[in-house]
């Protein structure tokens, strides 16, 4: 099939530019994966799935390996830290533009468009939740108390409805451990070590 020079260029700078937009977004953020890998990977499935449209007798002998292959770089983007996976929404979206790319590509601009409003949606639901603390990016503290009597005030300073999720204590020391799980905005989180070690009884906090 016989692609317009003007159309080729038009596909692969549209994949250019909707990726590195995204890929700043992401590296601003501190994400796993920043711009390079966004445009690369929109770009090079764009190039890729132009080629497979013009060159191949069978375009899908091409397009299937693309999906796969990013797949392996996306599941390098996940960061497993203690009970939590970090990186999920960047190592999917990777994978996202792998198909931004390959429909761009094949010349179905509006079905493009249209998925990566619908990727941004996502992002921006990401950010918030993230912000708030919410779901998957909930926090888990754990408090060890060397009196008792301390608990209720610690109570007062956590954010409303934190409830105990688990409780320990150690006979031989006479320790009391406490852990949470904190659904709230960070920066709120951000003030409770501070507010927690000044109260008397307090020996450790852990936030993770």
């Amino acid at each position: 099939m016989f692609i317009p020079v003007d159309q080729i260029i038009l596909r692969i700078s549209l994949a250019f530019i909707l990726s590195l937009f995204f890929g700043l977004e992401r590296q601003f953020k501190k994400k796993p994966v920043g711009v390079g890998a966004f445009t690369f990977v929109a770009t090079g499935s764009c190039v890729l799935t132009i080629l497979a449209y013009t060159v191949f007798d069978t375009p899908q002998s091409i397009i299937g390996p693309i999906i796969t292959g990013i797949g392996f770089l996306g599941a390098g983007a996940l960061i497993r830290q203690d009970k939590k996976v970090h990186g999920a929404t960047t190592a999917a979206s990777i994978w996202g533009f792998a198909a931004l790319g390959i429909t761009i590509g094949s010349g179905i601009i509006y079905l493009a468009l249209l998925f990566y409003s619908f990727m941004l949606i996502i992002v921006f639901l990401d950010t918030y939740f993230e912000r708030h603390s919410f779901g998957p990016y909930s926090k888990y503290m754990t408090v060890t108390l060397t009196d008792i009597n301390c608990f209720n005030n610690l109570k007062s300073i956590l954010p409303k409805n934190t409830k105990v999720q688990n409780f320990h204590f150690d006979k031989s020391k006479s320790e009391y451990s406490f852990s949470f799980m904190l659904n709230t905005r960070s920066d709120e989180i951000n003030k409770l070590p501070n507010k927690i070690l000044n109260l008397d009884g307090v020996k450790s906090l852990k936030i993770e």
